[in-house]
């Protein structure tokens, strides 16, 4: 084999040494990108949930405080008017919290698994 067969050769195997070494560093970039890519959009729809779970809870304490305007007379009927609507708000957002943790995360869609939903960072 001449020098020049060599040369060739020895060139043609560094080039593949370097395109698997590349090759496999770009599909370990690629991968990565891929899941934090697939994250942020989990994140997204989670706080679009989250956005419409919060707009429920907004709207049942409005309504239950609409519906309880006329029973405030004094400084005592309106504390208890207001523990009512915040029961109720409590109440309704611990529903949605549990839907949205049964939704994503599976099992009976407890309070705790609810925190999960609320931790979730994108």
């Amino acid at each position: 084999m001449s020098t020049q067969e060599q040369l060739k050769e020895l060139l043609r195997n560094t080039g593949r040494e370097v395109a698997k070494e590349v090759g496999s560093h770009l599909k370990n970039v690629a991968r990565d990108r891929a899941v934090a890519y697939a994250q942020d959009l989990i994140g997204e729809g989670l706080a679009d949930e989250m956005g419409l779970a919060a707009r429920s809870v907004g709207g049942t304490a409005f309504s239950s405080a609409l519906s309880q305007m006329g029973d405030v007379t004094d400084v005592a009927s309106a504390r208890r008017v207001a523990g009512s609507v915040g029961r109720a708000a409590a109440s309704d957002g611990a529903t949605q919290l549990a839907k949205l943790a049964q939704r994503h995360f599976g099992g009976k869609g407890t309070p705790e698994q609810g925190v999960k939903v609320c931790a979730y960072k994108r």
